[in-house]
């Protein structure tokens, strides 16, 4: 259970880091809707050849943020394999296993309706 919890930990850490990462984008004269696709571009790895991308690499504090985040992605990536893996294993029955499952599959809804939330935007 302590592994879900830091599951848990882990992907509402990456969120709130994206949307800190994306108000400090906007804040170097991007949009909100460049500035957050960017941000989780960054995070995720998935850099796109564009002039977006050109533009991120040519602003100082922008080279700054986006560095930072694909630095936190690889740690925030194996992170989250190694604790799902640690959620499932030792699993006695059946039951527990489904209770896992259920569990995780909460947090996973959770952390979805929390990034969707504006309140934390703000």
């Amino acid at each position: 259970m302590v592994a879900l919890f830091t599951l848990f930990v882990i992907l509402f850490t990456s969120i709130l880091i994206v949307k800190i990462a994306s108000k400090i984008l906007v804040l170097t004269g991007l949009s909100e809707e460049v500035a957050k696709f960017q941000a989780k571009s960054a995070l995720t790895g998935t850099g796109f050849t564009t002039t977006e991308a050109e533009n991120m690499i040519t602003h100082p504090l922008r080279r700054r943020v986006i560095s930072y985040l694909m630095t936190i992605s690889n740690v925030g990536i194996v992170s989250i394999i190694a604790t799902s893996v640690l959620s499932f294993i030792d699993i006695k029955t059946a039951e527990e296993g489904f209770t896992r499952i259920a569990i995780a599959s909460l947090i996973f809804l959770s952390v979805f309706l929390l990034g969707k939330n504006q309140r934390l935007d703000q």
